[in-house]
């Protein structure tokens, strides 16, 4: 008969690296670099004991002794701490949403270069998405649309396709309308 054959494969591919255009190399491509060199010195830690900081009840042992060494907690705390943590003290521990969007923004903000975030109207709406999305409940969702909302194209050089300065008559006129597409989605996959 017929040579048997291996069943094809259900798996997807890995997706692979999309190349950037070379439109938007030129201005992209600094930002992109800065944003993984932001990153790789960002004090994830620090930003995360400020904004959203544990009780001292809460934390484990290791945790304690570096911070007794380190001379920040007094004895009434230690003392406290010798305690195992409960359900009650776990309880205790509840971050309000507000800061951990705060440290979101804090990161963010740390790490993406200004260009990328847009004016200060687009990063107040991005800020309060954030806190949107923080506050969604297990099975509420949000949409893309809800993320654009207050998101300003023209506050966004690179998707003109340089980072100096474009004329403000350029920016309100926007060009062609496929090219105004074209920039909207470019936003809408960085947003997203």
């Amino acid at each position: 008969g017929a040579p048997i054959r291996p069943k094809a494969s259900t798996k997807k591919k890995p997706p692979t690296a999309r190349r950037v255009p070379l439109k938007y190399r030129k201005a992209l491509v600094p930002l992109l670099s800065l944003m993984l060199r932001r990153e790789a010195k960002c004090p994830y830690a620090k930003l995360l004991n400020h904004h959203c900081p544990m009780p001292p009840r809460v934390t484990t042992r290791s945790q304690r002794d570096r911070i007794s060494r380190s001379g920040e907690m007094d004895a009434d705390a230690d003392a406290e701490a010798d305690e195992d943590p409960t359900p009650k003290s776990l309880l205790a521990s509840f971050t309000p949403p507000r800061a951990v969007a705060a440290f979101l923004w804090s990161v963010i903000s740390r790490i993406v270069p200004r260009e990328m975030l847009g004016g200060e109207k687009t990063r107040r709406a991005i800020r309060a998405f954030l806190l949107r999305l923080v506050v969604l409940r297990r099975f509420e969702k949000c949409t893309l649309h809800e993320a654009m909302r207050g998101v300003k194209t023209s506050d966004f050089r690179w998707l003109w396709g340089e980072l100096a300065e474009a004329t403000s008559d350029d920016r309100r006129r926007g060009g062609p309308v496929a090219a105004a597409v074209k920039r909207q989605r470019m936003l809408e996959r960085w947003i997203r």
